[in-house]
């Protein structure tokens, strides 16, 4: 019977799950295990969400080192603005029609104010024509009445 051999092959199972866990704790670090993993078992009530748990661990470990290493405050306005639930969809939504597609000049300054590289565009503007200079992230420009 596939029950009762799925039943009987569980204890095998809790324990491989257990010597995972302990080289994923091993491998990444204890700060990111936080006490709900103490055990095996704690994963057991929704299995299913094992690894949406881990990854998401990962992710907010990764988010909080990004956000450490931010340079100032538009880097770190630019960081969460990311984090918006549909902010990245423009990247994955296909052109239907040559009017929806973007330039490849427009793609590359969506994708550098996105990643906070400097524009390449920056480089040949000094001044604004309110008078004030242009940064080298284009800050002033998404920002400037003129």
């Amino acid at each position: 019977n596939r029950s009762s051999d799925l039943l009987l092959s569980l204890p095998s199972m809790q324990s491989g799950l257990s010597s995972a866990l302990a080289r994923f704790r091993h491998a990444l670090g204890e700060s990111l295990f936080n006490s709900s993993y103490s055990s095996v078992s704690d994963l057991f009530p929704a299995p299913l969400k094992f690894q949406h748990r881990l990854v998401s661990d990962l992710h907010s470990a990764n988010l909080a080192a990004v956000t450490a290493d931010a340079r100032d405050n538009h880097d770190l306005s630019r960081l969460r603005s990311c984090q918006g639930g549909h902010s990245g969809r423009w990247l994955e939504a296909a052109p239907t029609s040559r009017m929806l597609a973007l330039k490849p000049c427009a793609f590359r300054l969506a994708a550098s104010l996105r990643l906070g590289f400097p524009l390449a565009l920056a480089a040949y503007l000094s001044k604004c024509e309110c008078g004030k200079r242009v940064d080298e992230l284009g800050y002033h420009l998404l920002t400037c009445k003129h």
